[in-house]
């Protein structure tokens, strides 16, 4: 795919999503507010995203029974940030549980990813990370990363927003604005492509 053709695809599919709200349940508003509360508790500059499928439901305004939380941190392990939640919670005579589950390269889990229980919700707890890929395989290399390289690894943009919990915001920091994510389409291969392009057809039906 040239530069011509992705700069018309983004045009023609472009939608800023930043400006759209995120409706917050009353579970949902008490655990972000308390997850921050902690931070200011800590005096902790980290900045907790949520990715993934609950932001784009919440955009879409689909409804969903059960509450789905990942939130991607970006200067502390999910283990440690869990644990220092719990803290928090045992001090609000709040009932707490965390679990975590180590890297197991041979299963394809390259990093680990912490769950902490708190006011009956699971919510996972995850790095930033990014992905590369050698020439000859379509299997990605899992590594830390920052936040815009943790966007641009997923294959469709609305996929890649975050809700930012501090600053009570979406962000798209792919910076496109479209359905697919047009710079991982256009650094894979013509296969690779195709997979992602059958995925969101997929998710459309």
């Amino acid at each position: 795919m040239g530069s011509q053709d992705t700069d018309k695809m983004t045009s023609k599919r472009k939608r800023d999503w930043t400006d759209s709200p995120i409706l917050l349940s009353s579970l949902e508003q008490k655990i972000f507010d308390f997850l921050v509360q902690v931070l200011k508790d800590e005096r902790r500059t980290t900045i907790l995203r949520v990715a993934g499928g609950w932001v784009r439901d919440k955009l879409l305004q689909l409804a969903c029974d059960d509450i789905d939380i990942d939130i991607a941190l970006d200067d502390i392990s999910g283990e440690d940030f869990a644990h220092i939640v719990e803290g928090h919670l045992e001090k609000s005579s709040e009932h707490s549980s965390v679990a975590v589950i180590r890297m197991n390269p041979d299963k394809s889990k390259h990093l680990e990813t912490a769950r902490i229980k708190m006011f009956d919700v699971w919510i996972d707890l995850v790095n930033l990370r990014g992905e590369t890929y050698a020439e000859t395989s379509r299997v990605p290399q899992i590594v830390l990363g920052t936040a815009e390289e943790d966007a641009l690894r997923r294959d469709l943009t609305i996929n890649a927003l975050f809700y930012n919990i501090n600053d009570g915001v979406v962000e798209d920091l792919t910076g496109s604005g479209t359905v697919f994510n047009l710079y991982l389409i256009s650094s894979q291969s013509s296969l690779e492509s195709a997979s992602l392009m059958i995925r969101f057809i997929l998710m459309l039906n």
